[in-house]
């Protein structure tokens, strides 16, 4: 079940993110999105508050270096994943 609902998900929302303009906003909500995570548990895997998640996927804070190591070491991706579009 949690499966078919984290399969709604991504379909639902990663479906929708607009690829053109890849930045570290979209790519980091599309990377959480794809391992099921919520922005609570990306929180608690990476010690980076939610809200401090949540002001990077709307642009109103850039992460530090520090910090984008961190959310890639939780979400268990390269720096490059992160920052860049394939």
């Amino acid at each position: 079940l949690k499966l078919a609902v984290c399969i709604l998900v991504i379909l639902g929302q990663v479906g929708a993110i607009n690829r053109g303009g890849d930045t570290v906003k979209i790519r980091l909500k599309e990377l959480r999105i794809r391992q099921c995570l919520t922005q609570e548990q990306l929180a608690e895997r990476s010690g980076v508050s939610r809200s401090y998640i949540s002001e990077i996927e709307t642009e109103a804070h850039n992460p530090t270096i520090d910090i984008i190591c961190k959310l890639c070491k939780a979400l268990n991706c390269t720096a490059n994943d992160l920052i860049y579009c394939d």
